[in-house]
């Protein structure tokens, strides 16, 4: 084969392969249960979104919610 067909040959069946893989591991993962660390994580992600969202309107409601989240990552870092 020529370098070039080769070249592209294998990238994509290393594109094919990745998507594969990824497939699998959703599909198990959806049976698999959150680590306590996993659920924390979940919900500081989502206080801080929503204090982002708080930001632009009531400020004191998202100094409460930022609040909130260094509690959540302390009790992460206490799990961790």
């Amino acid at each position: 084969m020529p370098s070039i067909v080769k070249q592209t040959y294998l990238a994509l069946k290393k594109i094919a392969t990745s998507r594969i893989f990824k497939i699998k591991k959703e599909m198990f993962g959806l049976f698999k249960k959150k680590s306590p660390v996993e659920k924390l994580q979940e919900k500081h992600k989502k206080i801080l979104e929503q204090a982002f969202q708080l930001s632009k309107s009531d400020r004191s409601a998202s100094d409460k919610l930022y609040a909130e989240a260094a509690e959540i990552e302390k009790e992460i870092s206490r799990h961790s």
